[in-house]
């Protein structure tokens, strides 16, 4: 792809299983690897945020992907990326020419996601 040659990091998209608890019959999510890849990571903006009262900065990146690495992504996966988990906010796949697919990611608060 045209692209090829700008790749700046490798990255793991991770897509969620659930299971039961065994115990309460609780949704327990677990994080696995979905497909591991090279992309293009662009910074595009951060802020900081309050989350119970703590200033958490966040970061938006853009990840240009090759098409076919990356195709079949959700918004429900999310990306890992120099141990940083980011939420995706947006998939931008290039449908005509299947050449390239942007992903917009939020990068998450550690320790937000658990209970």
């Amino acid at each position: 792809s045209m692209r090829s040659g700008t790749k700046n990091c490798y990255v793991d998209v991770q897509r969620a299983v659930e299971s039961a608890d065994p115990n309460t019959n609780a949704p327990v999510y677990t994080w696995p690897a979905w497909k591991s890849c090279f992309a293009n990571a662009t910074v595009k903006k951060g802020r900081d945020i309050e989350i119970d009262g703590q200033a958490v900065a966040r970061s938006y990146v853009r990840f240009d992907f090759d098409y076919f690495d990356i195709v079949g992504i959700t918004e429900r996966d999310r990306i890992v990326y120099d141990g940083v988990t980011y939420a995706i906010t947006g998939l931008l796949p290039d449908l005509a020419t299947k050449d390239w697919f942007q992903v917009d990611a939020e990068a998450t608060a550690v320790g937000t996601e658990r209970t």
